[in-house]
């Protein structure tokens, strides 16, 4: 059940990495880039999963109480005994402000300022920009964010085929990561660093606040229209970003001389 679950919610993402891949073949990557961006955004989401699951154990150990990892295997709610020790911490109710909270520290901050650093990287240390400088990094961070989510995908969908079907219909990471990718070749091609600053700012506070409605939807029934709307909303936005991405790359198909925007 777990390999179908996991299959179904991957589909999205290979699809995406073979659209980023037509985008790029007529001005193709150096050899084996495309590949190591992958590997690279998979082995942050490793590193980051790994480091916020051992800070939730030595919780458990401080404060007592069953141990998130150990729920997990047993069946139960891993979340929930989770949020459990997170109240004994706080001293403090399970509340939307507490959640949101949660989302930024435990989830957006981390996995985007992951993902920059890996961007960063290719980009200057491999030359990656180019002459097109926005829509090779908007490839670029999409690449990094889309092996960061196929690595995330195994870590969250747990034979759950809903939440498959949710994930791999709706990719967050390359949503906000080709808003990253933006901004940052914007900051290339027109020399201000000031960009560098939303590359980072905004794709924080898209997927922390998605994640914070995530949080939310057990503590009230009204956060399920809002989590709705949002859902279609970035599904809209990932599409806009593909077309968008799509006649870039068509312009790279025209015959040189021709003047184009990047």
């Amino acid at each position: 059940m777990f390999i179908i679950c996991y299959a179904l919610s991957l589909i999205v993402s290979v699809f995406l990495v073979l659209k980023m891949l037509k985008y790029k073949k007529n001005d193709p990557f150096p050899k084996g880039s495309v590949l190591w961006m992958i590997l690279w955004g998979a082995w942050v989401a490793v590193v980051i999963g790994v480091g916020l699951l051992s800070i939730d154990e030595i919780k458990a150990a401080i404060f007592g109480g069953n141990s998130p990892v150990l729920e997990a295997f047993n069946g139960g709610d891993a979340l929930a005994v989770k949020e459990e020790l997170e109240e004994l911490k706080e001293g403090e109710p399970i509340t939307f402000s507490y959640l949101f909270r949660e989302a930024f520290i435990e989830a957006a901050i981390p996995e985007e300022i992951g993902k920059y650093i890996v961007v960063l990287y290719f980009i200057f240390r491999k030359k990656l920009a180019g002459t097109c400088p926005v829509f090779n990094c908007a490839i670029c961070c999409g690449l990094v964010a889309l092996g960061f989510e196929m690595i995330e995908d195994i870590m969250y969908v747990s034979g759950d085929a809903f939440v498959a079907a949710l994930r791999g219909v709706m990719p967050l990471h390359f949503c906000v990561d080709i808003i990253m990718g933006y901004f940052v070749g914007k900051a290339i091609a027109s020399g201000s660093k000031i960009w560098y600053l939303p590359a980072l700012l905004v794709p924080i506070m898209i997927h922390g606040i998605y994640d914070g409605i995530i949080y939310a939807l057990d503590i009230s029934d009204w956060i399920l229209l809002l989590w709705f709307v949002v859902y279609v909303f970035l599904i809209a936005l990932t599409v806009g970003e593909i077309i968008i991405l799509s006649e870039e790359g068509k312009k790279k198909e025209r015959p040189k001389g021709i003047l184009t925007l990047s």
